[in-house]
């Protein structure tokens, strides 16, 4: 027997499709979001000294750590939203882009801090589905990116165990503001979830950036904060729950037939 959360969590994106306003701390499409101090949602920094630094590719005339992307074939697809990628652009402006015809379907180039989500970016090359860790108008300096996955990941999900790629920009810089900007995106291939965590932010260096995530067609977004009176903080966790895949509870049975018409046809 299914526990009545499970069911009612399972009965969440169907509920949405019916027009009915998402609960709190969701999107449109049902994402849900968690932040630490809660358990399902802890912060636990994945050491990715031994991956080398992503090569960026100029977006335009800027010097490619101002305003450029890397390009990142997963070593297995991962699910955002309702469409399957293989391959993600990592912005030097502190966001992943899922570009389907990989680099350079995006450029890497967005460097606004976008408030509120969903937004149209404005970068000459720009696939609209994107993860904001540290969005807004950065540079590499000294700083690095790099990328790691790993067939059992060191940061477990909120329920058993998963493969996981972990992305991570390691001392950047806020234009013109100075360091230390260091963050990590962490994507569960199996259980869809998206963590966002922090290492050290200088406050001047993170006020205003933009944090959350929108979908490939930007019309459903679940935004952590962006704006003046936001900064993402130190040593914190957001995490970003697929409604397929509730927080801290087992998946149910083969999930993409049970959602097969009511979920994966969603915007």
């Amino acid at each position: 027997m299914i526990p009545a959360s499970l069911t009612s969590l399972l009965l969440l994106p169907l509920a949405l499709a019916g027009g009915r306003t998402p609960p709190a701390g969701a999107d449109a499409y049902g994402y849900q979001l968690l932040e630490d101090p809660h358990p399902l949602c802890p912060v636990q920094w994945i050491d990715l000294s031994a991956a080398p630094p992503l090569v960026f590719t100029p977006a335009g005339s800027h010097p490619a750590g101002d305003d450029g992307g890397a390009q990142v074939t997963l070593s297995q697809p991962f699910r955002f939203y309702d469409l399957l990628h293989s391959a993600l652009t990592v912005s030097s402006n502190g966001y992943l882009a899922f570009a389907p015809a990989g680099f350079p379907a995006d450029d890497g180039g967005h460097w606004r801090a976008d408030c509120p989500l969903p937004a149209i970016p404005d970068n000459a090359a720009a696939a609209f589905g994107r993860i904001y860790a540290l969005g807004g108008d950065l540079e590499a300096g000294s700083g690095v990116a790099r990328a790691q996955f790993f067939a059992s990941c060191p940061r477990p999900p909120s329920y058993g165990s998963d493969t996981c790629t972990v992305i991570e920009w390691s001392g950047w810089s806020r234009r013109g503001v100075g360091p230390a900007l260091n963050a990590q995106v962490v994507l569960y291939h199996g259980r869809r979830e998206i963590v966002v965590q922090y290492g050290t932010l200088t406050p001047a260096a993170a006020a205003g950036l933009t944090v959350g995530i929108q979908s490939q067609g930007a019309d459903s977004a679940l935004t952590v904060g962006c704006g003046s009176g936001f900064a993402p903080a130190s040593g914190r966790a957001h995490c970003f729950f697929h409604p397929q895949f509730p927080a801290g509870l087992p998946p149910p049975p083969n999930p993409d037939l049970i959602f097969a018409d009511g979920f994966e046809a969603w915007p």
